[in-house]
């Protein structure tokens, strides 16, 4: 089978955010990998050289949707490390704010996951962690209402 008719088949789109989400290996860190040309290789990475061509020295692909496992080509971009790691940051802003999360985003929350949205994708979209998605999904935190 040719590597993106491989990596096509371990791939779920998700229809609210438009992250092509990796359901095959995923390490430890959230990120996907696939083996290629006798190297295990970033999902995200592959999905760039195949659709776009090769990553330019210097230059390494950013999500831009801060999905680690999302390979769709259209939410990344190539940027210096330095500006990836810039807009890492930034997206940690607010990762502790479930305080202001509201009932009625928990309740969009509960909804989108159980449309078949991932933790990881919600932990993205709502500046909260996965953990924090998890116990709201599973009524194990209180809201504000």
């Amino acid at each position: 089978m040719e590597t993106l008719a491989r990596l096509q088949s371990k791939v779920v789109v998700n229809k609210f955010t438009g992250c092509h989400e990796w359901v095959g290996y995923t390490a430890w860190n959230g990120y996907g990998y696939l083996f290629h040309e006798g190297h295990n290789c970033l999902v995200h990475r592959l999905a760039w050289k195949l659709s776009k061509g090769p990553i330019k020295e210097g230059l390494v692909v950013d999500q831009k949707c801060r999905v680690r496992r999302c390979c769709n080509p259209d939410h990344m971009e190539l940027v210096t490390t330095q500006e990836n790691v810039r807009r890492g940051l930034a997206g940690l802003v607010g990762k502790r704010a479930h305080t202001q999360i509201s009932f009625d985003k928990v309740q969009d929350i509960r909804g989108a996951h159980n449309a078949g949205s991932s933790i990881f994708t919600l932990a993205a979209q709502y500046r909260i962690s996965p953990k924090t998605v998890s116990n709201f999904i599973n009524y194990r935190r209180r809201v504000n209402s």
